[in-house]
């Protein structure tokens, strides 16, 4: 009974990510991201007027040394703290 409790845990923590294909920089990669962050890059994109390759690859040109997924989260966030103030 407990293995399946904790399948049941690892089922809701692995569908609450989505796995995207992304061009960054003429390089294709997969982003793995909540749906909370997709939605939030999907209304940058249209606010900016820029596609999700092309805004992944300016948010990757300034990434030093994090990984690219924890860049995109922070990117996020700052744009609509900056927004807020």
């Amino acid at each position: 009974m407990l293995v399946s409790v904790e399948n049941k845990k690892w089922q809701q923590y692995k569908n609450s990510f989505i796995i995207k294909n992304v061009t960054v920089n003429k390089r294709r990669t997969s982003l793995r991201l909540e749906r909370a962050s997709w939605l939030a890059l999907e209304d940058i994109c249209q606010f900016e007027s820029l596609s999700l390759h092309e805004l992944c690859s300016l948010v990757e040109r300034q990434r030093q040394g994090s990984s690219r997924t924890s860049v995109i989260c922070a990117f996020v966030v700052s744009h609509f703290l900056k927004s807020r103030y």
